[in-house]
């Protein structure tokens, strides 16, 4: 898979971030959410950083983590564009984010779709387009409609490369929101079709997709509340909003390890104390440190990405790795949570193994 963690940042250019926001400012004041530095600070690992690359060689294959590859592979599709004469060129894109409530609006977005496709085919993926909109289509779903129109084009879309063709599809309104991304994976963790009404009933959720929001899991009686040390693929991670916005952030825990002496040495060394002190501070810390790896769809411009916490386990205290080289530790801002945001917690369905 190509560009899996998102596109070229507008901030953030030195490898050694990250100035992030502290407390909250006063009222009256302009300031800059602290998830968006994060985010374009996570943009930077184009392609999957090889440190990140590597922790994922560590984790042991389970029905669990199986299915969770397998969705966010398909949610990294590799679609055809045309090169003005007839040949296919494939092109692996990483689905955008998309939220209903920011523009093109779902009514919007089906209208270009509509517009631009041809009225057979428009008719064909019309369920697959009434969903996609939303920001809540499967990763296939995303796919057939982006392959449309892609194949409706009438000029060449091959030139245009990974980056820009994701923006054809951001114009469009298709991609997926952390909980269209989160939901659909951790169902399919445990073997259930996140489609399904009778499936989504079981696993706790609403019968229709697009009506759930993953606000409750904390509070359902369908799943447990686990540490993060024993978090396990398949597990939902809920957070609450960060400071200076009002929504949370819900994703799909792909791996969970504690790092060896011999990859913390490697972190400091990445990390050094006049480039990046407080990177360098967390990974000294009195651990163990635990490489947690997290799936979703993440705003900011990044879209599907898999991403590397780390968790200190005896101070409780989360950072995130970045980078070219997903090897820059960006210790989170927030006191009780990883990504800037505070940790609702982390949950495991009943139906899991």
């Amino acid at each position: 898979m190509s560009d899996p963690v998102g596109q070229t940042p507008t901030i953030n250019t030195n490898p050694y971030p990250v100035t992030v926001e502290g407390p909250p400012k006063p009222a009256g004041t302009t300031a800059t959410a602290p998830s968006l530095v994060l985010d374009a600070a996570i943009a930077t690992m184009k392609p999957l950083g090889s440190a990140v690359a590597a922790y994922a060689t560590m984790f042991a294959a389970s029905p669990a983590k199986t299915n969770v590859d397998a969705f966010y592979a398909a949610a990294n599709p590799t679609l055809l564009a045309t090169d003005g004469s007839g040949a296919k060129t494939p092109v692996t894109i990483a689905l955008p984010f998309r939220m209903s409530t920011n523009p093109p609006s779902p009514a919007e977005a089906k209208k270009a779709i509509l517009f631009d496709l041809p009225p057979a085919v428009a008719k064909a993926l019309g369920p697959a387009i009434d969903a996609v909109v939303w920001g809540r289509g499967t990763p296939e779903q995303c796919a057939q409609v982006a392959q449309a129109l892609l194949d409706a084009a009438w000029v060449p879309t091959a030139q245009l490369g990974p980056e820009k063709l994701r923006g054809v599809l951001e114009s469009y309104g298709i991609g997926l929101d952390c909980a269209g991304y989160a939901q659909q994976a951790a169902m399919k963790a445990v073997g259930l079709d996140p489609m399904k009404p009778a499936d989504r009933a079981k696993f706790g959720f609403a019968p229709y997709i697009g009506n759930e929001s993953m606000a409750g899991v904390p509070t359902s009686s369908k799943f447990t509340k686990i540490t993060p040390a024993d978090a396990k693929p398949g597990d939902i991670v809920s957070l609450g909003p960060p400071a200076y916005e009002n929504i949370g952030h819900s994703l799909v825990v792909a791996s969970n390890k504690e790092l060896s002496e011999t990859q913390k040495t490697k972190l400091l060394a990445a990390n050094p104390p006049d480039k990046n002190g407080p990177g360098n501070d967390f990974v000294a810390g009195a651990g163990p440190l635990r490489a947690i790896q997290v799936d979703s769809s993440w705003g900011g411009g990044v879209g599907v990405a898999r991403v590397t916490w780390l968790y200190d386990e005896s101070t409780k205290k989360w950072a995130t790795l970045a980078g070219k080289n997903g090897d820059i530790v960006i210790p989170s801002t927030n006191p009780d949570g990883p990504y800037n945001h505070p940790l609702k917690g982390i949950f495991r369905s009943k139906l899991a193994p």
